[in-house]
């Protein structure tokens, strides 16, 4: 499976790497730390699944989540959030398949990705 990570924080990249890393089978195909250097890379890159830090610096995370809803087969979205933004992306349109708290529950990533069926193999099934 092709994941792709967005944060600015450096600490969370390294986190979240380190969890992702430790599942065979997964490769991390980029990385940004913006999402304007995000939505670019994810089109071209074509991951299975997208972990976004929804709240980044000087760009938001919402800007990829409705770019990535909008492509064909849509990757799976892992959101990460504090406690103090809360769980809601600000759109209701617009929402994440899960979402973690990216300083207590990055661990879980690691389950979540086992259980996810890519999208490819999902518009094949049936």
């Amino acid at each position: 499976m092709k994941v792709f990570l967005i944060s600015d924080s450096h600490s969370i990249r390294r986190k979240i790497t380190d969890v992702i890393c430790s599942v065979p089978g997964i490769d991390i195909v980029g990385k940004a730390v913006n999402s304007l250097n995000a939505i670019a890379q994810i089109e071209t890159l074509k991951p299975d699944a997208v972990i976004l830090d929804i709240r980044l610096q000087k760009t938001f995370g919402v800007d990829v989540l409705l770019n990535i809803s909008n492509m064909m087969p849509t990757p799976v979205t892992i959101v990460v959030a504090d406690s103090i933004f809360g769980r809601s992306t600000g759109k209701e349109k617009i929402k994440p398949d899960f979402v973690v708290d990216k300083f207590t529950e990055c661990d879980k990533i690691a389950e979540l990705l086992k259980g996810i069926v890519p999208p490819r193999q999902r518009s094949h099934a049936g």
